[in-house]
C-alpha cells in the first residue's frame, strides 16, 4: 500500500499511538487487547522504529520524526464513559465476563491514579529525489 501511495503523492504523514504510555494506559491497553484477542479481533500499535522501517522498505526517506505525549490526564468522568461504552459493545460481542470484570476493576483503581493516552508517533516521509 506505501508503494503505491509513493506513486501519487510527494510526501506522506504516518500517526499512530504509540504502543507505550503511562503506566495505567499500558494496563489499560493490555486489557482491551486481550479482550479483543478473545474474540478474534485486534490491533496492534506498532513502536517508531516499526514504522520508520516500513516507510524506508518502500522507498521513502524519512525526513522528520516526533513523539507527541498527552499534557493533560483525562478526566476520570470521561475515561469511565469510554470503559463503560466499551464494556457495553464487549457484551454484544460475546467477550468474555472474565475481561469485563477485569475492566471493571481497572475503573475502579483509575479514579485514584492519572490516566494519560498513549504518546503519538509522527512521522513524515517523502519520495527520495
Amino acid at each position: 500500500m506505501l508503494s503505491a501511495l509513493k506513486e501519487v503523492t510527494q510526501c506522506l504523514i504516518v500517526v499512530e499511538p504509540s504502543p507505550h504510555g503511562c503506566q495505567l494506559y499500558e494496563k489499560f491497553a493490555k486489557i482491551w487487547r486481550e479482550a479483543m484477542r478473545s474474540i478474534g479481533r485486534f490491533e496492534e500499535y506498532q513502536p517508531l522504529e516499526y514504522w520508520v522501517k516500513v516507510l524506508e522498505l518502500a522507498g521513502l526517506k524519512i525526513c522528520s520524526t516526533k513523539n507527541v505525549s498527552w499534557q493533560h490526564p483525562v478526566p476520570f468522568k470521561v475515561l469511565e464513559t469510554i470503559i463503560r461504552s466499551s464494556i457495553q459493545e464487549w457484551r454484544s460481542l460475546d467477550v468474555d465476563y472474565q475481561h469485563i470484570n477485569v475492566m471493571l476493576n481497572f475503573l475502579n483503581n483509575a479514579k485514584y491514579n492519572v490516566f494519560k493516552w498513549s504518546d503519538l508517533i509522527v512521522i513524515v516521509a517523502c519520495k527520495e529525489k
